[in-house]
């Protein structure tokens, strides 16, 4: 009778190993950072602190026991709730070498 028992479990670590499996091998670490985000959505990691984290709808975070490394999220539910908040994130800042001479030129003295 233990082995009926076991067969599905092992099934389901199977399953649970295949998916960590593919997971690591996208390149993607299992769990994101608030940099990873900000990478992946082309924001600064201040900008995701200020409006994603905060949006009701943004994904719970996952608080690993023991790890230094603060809140983390799973990949596939923020790539989700991006691709349904599409047109309202935040658009990336592009800066061009014409805005940055403008601006460091209007922070000269005036003589």
């Amino acid at each position: 009778m233990e082995q009926t028992t076991q067969q599905p479990e092992i099934g389901h670590l199977i399953e649970k190993i295949d998916k960590l499996i593919g997971t690591m091998s996208m390149g993607q670490p299992a769990l994101w950072g608030i940099n990873e985000i900000a990478a992946y959505l082309g924001l600064s990691p201040q900008t995701i602190k200020q409006t994603c984290l905060i949006h009701p709808e943004f994904p719970r975070a996952i608080n690993p026991i023991g790890s230094a490394k603060g809140r983390r999220w799973k990949p596939n539910e923020v790539i989700a709730w991006a691709e349904r908040r599409r047109e309202a994130l935040p658009k990336a800042r592009v800066r061009t070498r014409s805005n940055t001479r403008q601006s460091s030129q209007g922070a000269g003295l005036k003589t």
